[in-house]
């Protein structure tokens, strides 16, 4: 897949909650974090690679996005090589 496919797939927000707009009506807005939600390049065996991390879900309400909220997507030539933390410094971040 290219990064342009994954991204129609994994969308270019999550919502990690909502806020209540209109106490009287019991109405809500949805909270959103852009996607990815930050990227970076790799330059390995004089090969760049391309990584986004996209927000998977919410587990501390910290106003944070820590490293176990996120999943690297790791891209080579704009196609999709691999995905996951272990994939990302065990294949890509070794010296």
């Amino acid at each position: 897949m290219t990064r342009l496919e994954v991204k129609g797939i994994l969308g270019e927000r999550v919502v990690t909650g909502y806020e209540m707009t209109d106490p009287k009506r019991g109405q809500f807005r949805p909270l959103t974090i852009e996607n990815p939600y930050k990227t970076g390049i790799f330059i390995k065996d004089e090969k760049r690679y391309d990584v986004d991390y996209y927000v998977v879900g919410i587990k501390v309400p910290d106003d944070k996005i820590s490293d176990d909220e996120v999943v690297p997507l790791v891209f080579f030539q704009d196609k999709l090589v691999g995905q996951g933390w272990q994939f990302l410094n065990t294949k890509i971040k070794v010296p």
